[in-house]
């Protein structure tokens, strides 16, 4: 058995961990995590938990194995225009730290869609709860709500694109910023591409400028 083997054996590994918060933390689980105070990041750090574990004997402190997130501004990638700001990106990239550097949970969502229904979601929820009124049309708080659908390969510095579908001006879809879907085509145009002022309010219907040219044109025969 190699040494790396024996030093595994030694580990005990778990499921779960508490804070003395009282917060519980599990495998799987998507958190912030605070940075070293040396390190200059602004803010924390997001990140989930892939293993629990500490040295066999009682008392050990306990750490964790985590697959981090990137932000925009982690990346080489944080001027493409089609980010949000809400969006991370998976990465190949893992570390190991200690379990009380977690700070909170995170929720991450899997595409641009769910996470543009997500707060639709939330007040569904909140309408089937009957709440009162002032309850009811308050702001859906996503201040911890990321989505994910796409990876960064931290190594080179690159943006997987391949999979993301493009709009208008061959960028993917920006959920920060403003669209338009044509009635004929149903495509959807950014705003600012068509000429829609994004601080106007947006038209009960809308054609774009290629199918308007084709419902202008007449065959002879």
């Amino acid at each position: 058995m190699s040494q790396d083997e024996e030093a595994a054996d030694e580990l005990k590994h778990y499921s779960r961990f508490v804070l003395p918060t009282r917060e519980v933390f599990a495998l799987h689980d998507r958190v912030y995590i605070k940075p070293p105070s040396a390190g200059g990041h602004e803010g924390p750090f997001i990140a989930q938990i892939v293993d629990i574990f500490s040295a066999s004997e009682p008392g050990s402190e306990i750490w964790i194995r985590v697959k981090w997130y990137y932000q925009a501004a982690d990346t080489k990638a944080r001027d493409l225009p089609w980010i949000g700001e809400s969006e991370l990106f998976v990465t190949d990239h893992f570390d190991v730290c200690p379990a009380y550097r977690v700070i909170g949970q995170v929720i991450v969502i899997d595409g641009v869609d769910q996470f543009q229904n997500y707060q639709v979601n939330c007040v569904r929820h909140r309408l089937r709860k009957s709440l009162p009124e002032e309850e009811l049309f308050a702001p859906v708080d996503i201040s911890n709500v990321y989505y994910c659908r796409t990876t960064y390969d931290h190594r080179k510095g690159t943006v997987d694109t391949s999979a993301l579908s493009l709009l208008c001006c061959d960028e993917p879809h920006n959920p920060d910023l403003l669209y338009i879907e044509c009635d004929e085509c149903r495509f959807w145009y950014h705003a600012k591409c068509v000429g829609i002022d994004s601080n106007e309010p947006l038209p009960d219907s809308y054609t774009c400028p290629n199918c308007s040219s084709k419902s202008s044109t007449i065959m002879i025969q």
